[in-house]
């Protein structure tokens, strides 16, 4: 399966939120965000990740907030929009996806993780496989039914793997995009939901399959706290 395009257009909207996140955190740097949590905790090396984190978020927010009216930037903003809509479209077109088959791919890969059913010695996953893949699910990760909703999900898992690469889009559509456009913000934090989604099952499966341990829960827990009370500070 080839995703060319699909990696093309999301290399184009890493570019530019790299250069907005670059630009606009070298301003929030200016505010002193980082200087007051040294202060408080008594080293860098001290200050805990999730609240350094969202300690520059919010400033970051703060400035987003006072550049509403460039024009510039809006329409940067616009641009990282239409390159998301699309890949998106261009994703769930090529890999038959829904937002209900999200979902159920994402249950079925965290429960393969809480029951820690872990691949042992030599083993890899590709979609090509055919009929030996329910063998792998049966006699490898020790499923002893319903083998067909295993293969769709790890197959999705292996795709997306595939295609993501970074968390740019998180950035964009959860951080910049609504801080820059509040009127919008509905559109981009829903985005930013289906984003982190999708995100989350690339890293699950790769947990699963590559690493064979539980994934960062921490991380996508931390996606999913900022993006909630993003909405509510929206709403």
């Amino acid at each position: 399966m080839n995703f060319s395009e699909i990696e093309f257009i999301l290399t184009r909207l890493d570019s530019i939120t790299l250069e907005l996140f670059s630009k606009i955190k070298e301003k929030a740097d200016k505010t002193g965000w980082l200087t007051q949590l040294i202060s408080k905790y008594g080293s860098e090396e001290k200050i805990p990740w999730r609240i350094r984190r969202k300690a520059l978020f919010k400033a970051i927010s703060t400035i987003c907030a006072s550049k509403r009216n460039d024009t510039e930037l809006k329409e940067k903003a616009r641009e990282l929009l239409v390159l998301w809509i699309y890949a998106k479209k261009l994703m769930f077109q090529k890999l038959n996806l829904t937002e209900e088959k999200l979902n159920n791919v994402f249950r079925i890969l965290a429960e393969l993780h809480e029951r820690q059913r872990y691949p042992i010695g030599l083993f890899i996953w590709n979609p090509s496989h055919g009929d030996l893949k329910r063998e792998i699910i049966r006699n490898v990760i020790a499923v002893s039914n319903n083998y067909d909703k295993y293969v769709v999900a790890l197959d999705i898992g292996f795709y997306l793997n595939k295609i993501l690469r970074n968390v740019s889009p998180l950035i964009a559509l959860g951080l910049i995009l609504p801080s820059i456009d509040p009127e919008n913000a509905d559109t981009y934090l829903s985005e930013a939901e289906t984003a982190l989604k999708l995100f989350m099952i690339k890293d699950y499966w790769y947990s699963f399959i590559e690493k064979r341990e539980k994934p960062d829960y921490e991380h996508w827990e931390f996606w999913t706290d900022f993006l909630r009370e993003m909405k509510k500070k929206q709403g």
